[in-house]
């Protein structure tokens, strides 16, 4: 299925399984600030995207990119409380990246996430060595499901998109991943495969990295 030289991780839903945390933490934040945010609000608006992006989503207007870092690290600040007492991979994670780096493939992350969670969870699980090339949401100009960050991530490790595997959770990543002319693996933490297939036009769809593992290792 797979020839790739590379792998691009997204992280929220894909490394850690954070989206009930973030899904708690939005509507705390909200009270603060003045907003309600439910349920319908976060699927339509924030997963998948930028903190600038779905803060702008939110207040309905253009806001200013210093303003929306400053508001999106207060909301991040509640999530990594939130789940700093509960903080675990997702299931055969550590396992994939060792495999990866036995095999010589290269490995970044691309992720809508500001730095300072990504430095949080792969200092958390002693893995950021792993990873040759980090590119965050504040390095991009548009957030997905704009392919813009897979480009990029790719062109720094120095693959064509044709040899990087994307890993996904949302609709808008896989989305991106698939607009960037890469091939791209769900993972459904955050959507079933039911919902990721048909919509968002993944490869194929796993539960977890001990399936992708199967996937790669039989390769």
């Amino acid at each position: 299925m797979y020839d790739i030289k590379a792998v691009l991780f997204d992280m929220d839903g894909v490394m850690v399984d954070s989206n009930p945390y973030h899904r708690k933490a939005w509507p705390i934040y909200g009270e603060k600030i003045g907003l309600e945010i439910n349920d319908k609000l976060m699927e339509k608006h924030v997963y998948g995207h930028t903190n600038h992006d779905a803060l702008e989503n939110l207040f309905g207007k253009k806001l200013d990119k210093s303003l929306t870092t400053k508001l999106g690290e207060e909301k991040e600040a509640i999530y990594r409380d939130l789940i700093r007492p509960e903080l675990e991979p997702v299931d055969g994670l550590i396992d994939f990246i060792k495999f990866l780096k036995e095999k010589d493939i290269k490995m970044a992350v691309a992720s809508s996430a500001p730095r300072s969670n990504i430095d949080f969870i792969l200092d958390s699980f002693n893995i950021k060595s792993a990873f040759k090339v980090i590119v965050d949401g504040n390095m991009v100009k548009s957030g997905k499901p704009n392919p813009e960050i897979f480009l990029k991530a790719a062109e720094m490790l120095g693959f064509p998109s044709a040899e990087c595997l994307v890993i996904e959770d949302s609709l808008a990543g896989v989305e991106a991943g698939r607009r960037a002319g890469m091939p791209t693996a769900g993972i459904t933490t955050t959507h079933s495969e039911e919902e990721l297939a048909p919509v968002a036009f993944a490869d194929k769809n796993f539960n977890d990295f001990k399936e992708l593992f199967l996937e790669l290792s039989n390769k």
